[in-house]
């Protein structure tokens, strides 16, 4: 098929009268398929139902010849909504339209057919007042994966259904592929395959993950001890949790697909610009912990599965630069202080420090019986980076 012909490719929706021909594409593909568990058939009965009662389908069509075709359905409420992965409510749920199922005749593939189909299949259910898509697809299917990311959608979650995987990928005309989702685990820590968007997880106070990265050295204090320090950051004011409170050298949230090393790694870089491979960083624990807060006059439930490390990489706290709408400043603190103002009190608004004391007196308990080659003995400056 050459690029030229592309132009004349046309896409219509599909009768009754076209099951036929989709069983004929959908058969056709799986037949050239060695692994079978990559893509799942319809009968011809759903396909029916799906045509006009509960979606619609697609065929692109070249010189009379169907080539192509995709199929969209509305699933509402019912069990196979993609959307009960990501925790929709009822109304997100009732505007939400699948991709279900596409698939493209061995002689014309490579040449942007499905990037058509999932642009026509768009307008028709926005037509019909759908907001948000969703589709699965196999994690080696890379073409696929390529044809939904190149058109805004985003990887969301990988789950497992009838025995092998589906990566889910969404897209909303609003804003929301933009926001956070996080992976949701049980209450042994397990991973569920459920992610949920981030306000709707402080609301709820469900348990997600997150990583504590803590950056300390040995120091010489003024009087000549032999000290302790530890990389604290001070929260942005327009944080939405904890403002202007002193909080551990690095932290964030789990994104959704994301392991907690990665995302280890990925807080590193973003917040302090600071590079780091895994074997930088040791595994210390991992806990949960939590709490209900009141920040800005609106309730904030926090539930977290933290992974805790150490960075055993040297740090120069001069040639850091870190994310002036996340944090206000950089500062090394004397641990030993730190503990004793967390003694007298580990409520934020009172000590300034949003640090749970359980999780900071174990690290350096740690650091101090050496049991982590955790860094090296620095005389670099004490001062402020800003």
């Amino acid at each position: 098929m050459y690029d030229e012909q592309i132009k004349k490719v046309s896409v219509r929706q599909a009768d009754y009268e076209d099951v036929d021909v989709i069983l004929d594409i959908m058969g056709e593909a799986y037949a050239m398929l060695e692994d079978k568990k990559r893509f799942f058939t319809d009968d011809r009965e759903f396909i029916r139902e799906g045509i006009h009662e509960r979606g619609f389908a697609l065929i692109a069509q070249l010189d009379g010849e169907a080539i192509a075709y995709m199929t969209v359905r509305f699933p509402g409420t019912e069990e196979d909504n993609l959307g009960k992965y990501l925790c929709f409510d009822r109304q997100q749920l009732m505007g939400t339209a699948m991709l279900d199922s596409v698939a493209v005749k061995a002689d014309y593939r490579g040449h942007g057919l499905q990037k058509l189909l999932i642009e026509e299949a768009q307008k028709l259910a926005r037509a019909d007042g759908y907001i948000h898509f969703l589709a699965k697809t196999h994690p080696d299917n890379r073409a696929s994966l390529k044809s939904f990311i190149s058109r805004g959608y985003r990887m969301m979650l990988k789950v497992h259904e009838q025995g092998t995987e589906r990566i889910i990928l969404y897209k909303s005309i609003f804003a929301d592929e933009q926001k956070e989702y996080f992976r949701l685990f049980d209450e042994k820590g397990e991973p569920l395959e459920l992610i949920k968007e981030r306000n709707a997880v402080h609301r709820d106070g469900d348990l997600h993950g997150a990583v504590h990265i803590w950056i300390m050295e040995k120091y010489k204090k003024a009087s000549g001890e032999d000290g302790i320090r530890v990389l604290l950051q001070k929260r942005s004011a327009d944080k939405d949790s904890f403002p202007n409170c002193y909080d551990c050298s690095s932290a964030g949230h789990l994104d959704a697909g994301e392991d907690f090393i990665s995302a280890a790694l990925r807080e590193l870089l973003e917040e302090l610009s600071l590079e780091a491979d895994e074997e930088d960083l040791e595994f210390l624990f991992k806990q949960i912990v939590g709490g209900e807060y009141r920040f800005h006059d609106a309730t904030f439930k926090n539930h977290e599965l933290n992974y805790v490390y150490l960075l055993k990489k040297p740090v120069h706290i001069e040639e850091l630069s870190f994310q002036k709408e996340e944090i206000q400043e950089l500062e090394w603190q004397d641990a030993a202080e730190v503990a004793e103002k967390l003694c007298r009190s580990d409520e934020p608004k009172e000590s300034g420090y949003c640090i749970w004391r359980e999780e900071f007196e174990k690290v350096i308990k740690i650091v101090k019986e050496a049991k982590v080659n955790y860094c090296r003995t620095f005389g670099s400056s004490n001062r402020t980076c800003t």
